[in-house]
């Protein structure tokens, strides 16, 4: 029995060693775009963004984002990509080194009350790839969810911080 437990520690281990240096592989060589969900107070209501951040050293290109909900995802302040998003085109987006974007994710008036249940989920996509080079070598894609009672506590949280800030 004790040498089935000195197996599994020593498998374990070796699991753990390979994943902690994948992730360093992956966060400081390759440098790809990071992904994160954010809340902030919009006009006294929290509002769900989708953040991106640009941690290489060379342009890279977002193209396309993908959902699995009736949520969209607007380029916050740019006209031409909220009419594109409406019309159905995909977006193209180039960020700098170093260069965050927050994009406006907008649900339908249905959709919020789901949240609170937290049935749902909201699963995002992102495709991107190096702005120089050949466009055929895409980066990995960039996934991020959330469950829908998640994002709820977060949208009330920024709502709340916006009421109880000192004017």
């Amino acid at each position: 029995m004790i040498d089935l437990v000195e197996a599994v520690k020593f498998f374990g281990g070796i699991a753990g060693l390979g994943t902690a240096g994948f992730t360093i592989y992956d966060r400081l060589l390759k440098s790809r775009p990071i992904i994160s969900i954010c809340a902030a107070e919009s006009f006294g209501v929290g509002q769900a963004y989708l953040r991106i951040k640009n941690r290489s050293d060379f342009d890279v290109v977002l193209t396309a984002i993908e959902t699995n909900s009736a949520a969209r995802v607007i380029f916050h302040g740019d006209t031409r990509s909220i009419v594109e998003n409406v019309v159905g085109i995909e977006q193209h987006r180039a960020l700098a080194p170093g260069e965050t974007v927050h994009l406006e994710i907008t649900l339908p008036f249905e959709f919020r009350e789901t949240l609170e249940r937290g049935a749902t989920a909201l699963n995002f996509c992102v495709r991107w790839h190096r702005a120089a080079g050949p466009t055929w070598l895409q980066g990995w894609r960039l996934r991020v969810s959330i469950r829908g009672s998640d994002l709820h506590h977060m949208l009330v949280d920024a709502s709340r911080r916006k009421v109880e800030a000192p004017a």
